[in-house]
């Protein structure tokens, strides 16, 4: 069996256009479910809309696969670009100066 969820239009909406109940969030596009957990169907912001079973998605037989490649389809192969110079790694930054003291201090009697 499936369902319509959508969010009531009267209802105040967040951001752009969605709101966030239970943790879930739903769009103003009706969302179509199998399975509505007890959450969605106790929510008083949503209307839950049983369909019928004629209006349920049917089986329909996979389609043919597409070829994935340019010999497949028969287009022939563009030349390829000849790749760029890769450009020179940049100079070693300057070395810092030692920080602290050039000398250690004098041990304390």
């Amino acid at each position: 069996m499936s369902y319509s969820v959508t969010v009531r239009p009267d209802v105040a909406r967040v951001g752009n256009g969605t709101r966030r109940r239970a943790g879930l969030t739903f769009s103003l596009r009706p969302t179509y479910l199998m399975v509505l957990p007890p959450e969605v169907v106790a929510d008083p912001f949503l209307e839950v809309e049983e369909l019928p079973v004629e209006a349920s998605p049917a089986v329909t037989p996979d389609p043919e696969p597409e070829p994935e490649t340019a010999e497949a389809l028969g287009e022939p192969l563009p030349d390829p670009e000849p790749e760029p110079d890769p450009e020179p790694a940049a100079a070693p930054a300057a070395p810092r100066p030692a920080r602290g003291r050039r000398t250690p201090r004098k041990a304390r009697r």
